[in-house]
């Protein structure tokens, strides 16, 4: 998305500097955004595109930009898991990820050695609550709660 920024501030006759100003952002924070550096946040889209007479283009860019915030290894992962009819897992020591509540993700972030940065824990975070919209039926879990309320 950095180069669309970019072809509408340039179109516009903008510099990085003057565009920064007109949506409350600084000059670095454009030129990270245009360099693909940094993802922008909807409120940074949104504001350019405002800006920049973009007509809805750049703001419609952020479903893109929450994507690309994850490692493609991630991404990959997570269209594999929506296709998936059955995913098999065997954890001895931890709960499987699709079983997470957010009070135990929190509990391993905090244990991790070296300990996770609190923009990686917010990453993560909201990368297992996308995880958990996945999660099948409440009927397919009965047996792991069984198990789990018997240990």
């Amino acid at each position: 998305m950095g180069p669309v920024i970019k072809m509408f501030r340039e179109r516009k006759g903008w510099t990085q500097a003057e565009l920064g100003a007109a949506i409350g952002y600084s000059e670095e924070q454009v030129s990270s955004v245009e360099r693909g550096r940094r993802a922008p946040k909807p409120q940074f889209l949104e504001a350019a595109d405002e800006a920049l007479g973009a007509g809805g283009l750049i703001a419609g860019l952020h479903k893109d930009v929450e994507e690309a915030r994850y490692p493609k290894k991630v991404r990959d992962l997570k269209k594999l898991e929506a296709e998936a009819v059955e995913i098999c897992a065997y954890d001895n020591s931890v709960i499987n990820g699709l079983l997470q509540t957010e009070e135990y993700l929190r509990a391993v972030f905090r244990s991790r050695r070296p300990a996770f940065s609190e923009e990686m824990q917010i990453l993560e975070l909201r990368y297992g609550v996308i995880r958990a919209q996945a999660l099948p039926p409440q009927e397919s879990l009965a047996f792991i709660e069984k198990v789990l309320g018997e240990t």
